[in-house]
């Protein structure tokens, strides 16, 4: 959607385009209060109408055909890998997070409960624990 509206978007104002952003962004986060927080540094960049032309190139270059080309790279990484995953996150479900398991060998996978996209931001003492047993394996 964000893409097919871009033609317009370079032409609304950009306050009412970082209120969309802001809005959707806001769904990251269990907690209210931290989002409002964090999302307010998130769109500061675009908070100018440059900034809101930077955003439109931003999404004009997001290419998802890239990202699936690489899945079949995927069994040939090496390096340790761990995946640390929100349980809710409302934009890349947890399915991802196990097709990224099953793909890489030797991964780990951890599904943080009752949070959503931004994850190390609302549990940070989770995924420390999370990253402090995977560095002792």
């Amino acid at each position: 959607m964000a893409k097919a509206s871009l033609p317009l978007t370079r032409h609304l104002p950009f306050t009412w385009i970082l209120g969309i952003l802001r809005g959707d962004l806001q769904r990251g986060y269990v907690e209210h209060e931290r989002g409002h927080h964090s999302v307010d540094q998130y769109v500061k960049p675009f908070a100018t109408p440059e900034g809101r032309d930077v955003l439109v190139e931003h999404l004009l270059a997001l290419d998802p055909s890239e990202t699936v080309a690489l899945g079949v790279r995927l069994k040939d990484i090496v390096a340790p890998t761990a995946i640390v995953w929100g349980a809710h996150d409302p934009f890349l479900p947890t399915s991802i997070a196990r097709e990224l398991h099953q793909a890489i060998p030797g991964s780990t996978l951890d599904i943080v409960p009752d949070v959503r996209h931004f994850t190390p931001e609302e549990a940070p003492e989770t995924v420390g624990a999370i990253i402090e047993n995977w560095l002792a394996r």
